[in-house]
């Protein structure tokens, strides 16, 4: 894993992601294409998105990973820091991971985003300011 100090004040890009494991990903997809290629899916999903977003010097990319144990898988891309989600309703864990992150400017995507392109998260930065 890329070693960074995600405590910093630099812009960070979190990106909600739940380790790729069948029965666990994509359920609803997966009633009508099995959990395999439903799992397939999001794998490529995840994979595709991180590629094109976690290296881009303008801000730190950060992934929010559920289960908390699956915070060390090898199936999740490495070289990008992570952060467990902790339990709770989505607002309950977008709170903790903001919180856990550091300060400064944050946007938080999931991995459902898969046409976001750096340009996009630039644009969310500049606006916020």
């Amino acid at each position: 894993m890329r070693q960074q100090n995600i405590r910093s004040y630099a812009p960070r890009l979190i990106i909600m992601v739940k380790e790729p494991v069948a029965g666990r990903v994509k359920t609803r997809l997966a009633k009508s294409v099995g959990s395999v290629a439903a799992t397939a899916a999001y794998r490529k999903m995840l994979t595709s998105l991180v590629a094109r977003l976690a290296n881009d010097a303008r801000w730190m990319t950060i992934l929010a990973v559920s289960p908390d144990v699956a915070a060390a898988s090898p199936m999740l891309p490495n070289a990008i820091a992570r952060v467990p989600q902790g339990g709770g309703d989505l607002g309950q864990r977008l709170h903790r991971v903001v919180n856990a992150t550091g300060r400064g400017p944050v946007i938080v995507i999931g991995t459902d985003s898969p046409s976001v392109m750096p340009s996009d998260i630039a644009s969310a930065f500049k606006v916020l300011g």
